[in-house]
């Protein structure tokens, strides 16, 4: 177990970083955007984002994920025919669907933000987002041959030339939000040169239409999942937009962006997973292992939404404004959302190495339909909270339909006893802290809490300090050799 965290954690930590870098431009461009952006601009702006959301998992087909499965699973393939494969469609998939979205740009924008007046910056965003998929088998193939380094390097550059970008034009040249996507459109033609590079020495001038067919066998089930999961995540924002106006929609997204912080974690962790999860899915012991790395899984993230949802009104005061800190008690709402989304990816190990991925569009359909019933009936009538507790419901169901489907096809002992412990502390623990928020002694209260929480993971049995040890001392050799 410990050579599997050690691997785990050594990527995991690189992932993060570049996950982190790769998203974080939005989070840090915060303060800048609800200053020099209006709330209406900044409203429409999180739409933008999240329409390139859902067209970036369309265009994909899921087949980052597939070249992963068929790479590291199958035995006997040729890698280079089936990047080659991969790469080639998916290049000219996304060229006819972009021609295809900026044909009928004008009733798109009618329909999302309710106005034409956006036609032109849809189009951009689309060119942009034709340009992001350049980086989709590249990407792929840094992670199976977890070249992590080289994947931060480029990330890095990535955010230095974003957040340049945007200062640029938003700050310097007062472009607005047109000059928002502007940045994002250039940042993407950019690093679609670099991808292309990164990738040249794996491609070859073959296709085979019989992998390809294997590929998409796994990766389509995978784009009706992705879209609907984008449903739960992000169709809120057009529900607040129709029922509340662009300003609310504003206000709902800074704190999202707040609590985007527990899903770069969820997301650093899903991209380094996929690398060890088929390898420890084939060990005798691999159930146990899976078993002890969810515990920590969950304390981790348990640990983190705790104290960001304690401070969130303060971080929203320093990051945005005070015309956004009202948004504060939504984000306990949505980490709590992000955990049980994380869980989704981490308990659906039977269904990924049994190829059963048509139960991913069928359980997060039902949950995305849950999404929009909710957002429909409860924004009108307790506004931002119910387009938070939308959320929570469906990635609830998700995680827990997901998980009970999973461990049908391969049996997992977790421990869901100490887990759902661990869960009612944490929310006691942050309860009793928004209790202390009218005392002058609040941030010591909040932060004796969460070191209260740290002290109760080891007393539940969720973490175990002798493991800790084992781990530490198994792995000192590894940063013994990388300090040197």
């Amino acid at each position: 177990m410990f050579d599997v965290v050690k691997r785990l954690l050594k990527h995991s930590i690189v992932y993060a970083i570049a996950t982190v870098l790769n998203r974080a431009v939005s989070i840090i461009m915060l303060p800048i955007y609800t200053r020099y952006l209006s709330k209406s601009e900044y409203g429409a702006l999180e739409l933008f984002l999240v329409t390139s959301s859902v067209i970036m998992f369309v265009l994909q087909l899921g087949m980052g994920s597939a070249l992963f499965r068929s790479v590291i699973y199958r035995q006997s393939v040729n890698r280079r025919v089936l990047t080659s494969t991969a790469h080639y469609f998916l290049v000219v998939f996304s060229l006819i669907s972009t021609l295809v979205l900026i044909t009928f740009a004008a009733p798109i924008s009618k329909m999302l933000l309710g106005t034409v007046q956006y036609t032109f910056l849809l189009r951009l965003l689309f060119v942009g987002d034709f340009f992001l998929i350049f980086a989709v088998i590249p990407m792929a193939v840094l992670r199976i041959d977890e070249r992590s380094g080289l994947f931060a390097l480029i990330a890095g550059a990535n955010f230095i030339i974003g957040i340049a970008l945007n200062v640029l034009f938003l700050i310097v040249l007062r472009k607005g939000l047109y000059g928002v996507i502007l940045a994002m459109t250039l940042n993407a033609a950019a690093f679609a040169l670099i991808y292309s590079f990164v990738i040249l020495k794996d491609l070859l001038f073959t296709f085979s239409r019989t992998e390809l067919a294997d590929m998409l066998g796994y990766g389509l089930p995978l784009v009706p999942a992705s879209i609907f999961v984008l449903l739960i995540n992000m169709a809120d924002r057009y529900f607040i937009r129709y029922f509340m106006g662009l300003d609310h929609v504003a206000v709902y997204g800074a704190a999202a962006r707040i609590s985007m912080i527990i899903s770069l974690i969820v997301n650093a962790f899903q991209m380094a997973w996929p690398a060890v999860l088929f390898s420890i899915a084939k060990e005798p012991e691999g159930p146990h292992v899976f078993a002890r790395l969810f515990n920590y899984f969950n304390a981790l993230l348990l640990f983190f939404s705790l104290a960001l949802a304690m401070f969130a009104h303060d971080l929203l005061a320093i990051i945005a404004t005070n015309n956004y800190v009202g948004a504060a008690p939504m984000v306990s709402l949505l980490v709590l959302s992000s955990i049980f989304f994380g869980i989704n990816y981490f308990t659906s190990i039977g269904i990924q190495v049994e190829k059963k991925t048509l139960y991913y569009p069928l359980l997060i359909g039902v949950a995305a339909i849950f999404n929009i019933v909710i957002c429909i009936v409860g924004i009108p009538i307790w506004g931002l909270w119910g387009a938070g507790i939308a959320k929570l419901i469906s990635f609830t169901f998700l995680g827990v339909s997901i998980c009970f489907v999973s461990l049908k096809y391969y049996t997992i002992p977790f421990q869901f006893r100490k887990i759902a412990l661990a869960y009612a502390i944490a929310i006691a623990g942050y309860l009793a802290g928004m209790l202390a928020d009218s005392s002058t002694l609040a941030i010591p209260i909040k932060l004796l809490i969460i070191g209260l929480f740290v002290v109760s993971l080891f007393l539940v049995g969720l973490v175990d300090l002798s493991h800790i040890r084992h781990m530490k001392k198994s792995m000192l050799p590894y940063f013994s050799r990388t300090n040197s």
